[in-house]
């Protein structure tokens, strides 16, 4: 993602943070890091960047204000120019009680 997904980054550097006080060693941690890609097999349905016929489609299911902010300013800084924003959104399974997300405040969900 060249950087866009400034998330990933934030998120990245937590991994680093916990690793690096579990005594992980450094090279590991590189490793491991610029091995992860954002695509279907690593991380499904999370940031996957595609090409379906000529046409750039961002797969995420962002379900939260904050993931769809993050979404949102991560379409905008890797869209090609002059392409067209096409969106689709949606949770990954049903959500029978709105009020329980995992980690997600109701206001949230």
């Amino acid at each position: 993602m060249k950087g866009a997904a400034l998330h990933n980054i934030s998120n990245g550097l937590g991994v680093v943070g916990l690793a690096k006080a579990l005594d992980f060693d450094t090279n590991t941690i590189v490793q491991t890091l610029t091995s992860f890609q954002s695509n279907a097999s690593d991380n499904p349905g999370r940031g996957n960047l595609l090409d379906v016929g000529g046409v750039q489609v961002l797969i995420d299911y962002a379900h939260n204000v904050h993931g769809l902010e993050a979404l949102t300013h991560l379409a905008k800084t890797s869209r090609r120019s002059g392409a067209r924003d096409v969106w689709a959104g949606g949770q990954p399974y049903p959500c029978r009680n709105l009020r329980h997300d995992g980690n997600r405040r109701p206001p949230e969900t």
